[in-house]
């Protein structure tokens, strides 16, 4: 999970600093904007005349089209889990990792190894490799507990005694 979450700071950091969320809110706002003028035949007092309700219904349609564009084209990454996996790791990305302290050593000369046999990496196989990492905690982790030891004790002797 180091690697992940190493990642996942870099997103929101670059998210952050390349102000990726504006195109996304200006559209929002605009869209809104056009959907409140496009309302105005509900709310009206005044009658209005049928090109004007026509300009209201394409008012609102286009603050539709505006919504959907928005939700699916001007989003940006924002969780690990978007990324596509067969994208190649940016080189800032792999700095953002190499400088990270939560990150440990051995994943990083993992990431490095890996990074020299491939040349370039991709998130799939960035991801991979932390996958393994947690694994192996776990296990060592399970590996240094009391239960662990006294069975491993308990199965000692049960073979001392059996020779």
């Amino acid at each position: 999970m180091e690697i992940r979450e190493s990642t996942q700071a870099f997103i929101t950091h670059r998210n952050k600093a390349e102000g990726a969320w504006r195109p996304l809110i200006g559209t929002l706002v605009v869209s809104a904007m056009f959907a409140v003028w496009g309302l105005r035949p509900f709310t009206s007092l005044f009658r209005l005349g049928p090109i004007e309700t026509q300009l209201c219904g394409l008012a609102l349609f286009i603050s539709i089209l505006g919504l959907i564009f928005a939700g699916v084209f001007l989003r940006p990454l924002i969780d690990v889990t978007d990324v596509d996996g067969s994208q190649i790791v940016p080189d800032a990305c792999l700095h953002w990792i190499a400088n990270d302290e939560g990150v440990s050593l051995q994943a990083k000369l993992n990431v490095a190894d890996a990074l020299a046999e491939k040349k370039s990496l991709t998130f799939e196989d960035l991801f991979t490799y932390d996958d393994e990492l947690s694994s192996r905690a776990v296990r060592r982790k399970a590996e240094e507990g009391d239960g662990y030891r006294a069975l491993m004790t308990l199965r000692a002797a049960s073979t001392a005694k059996q020779s």
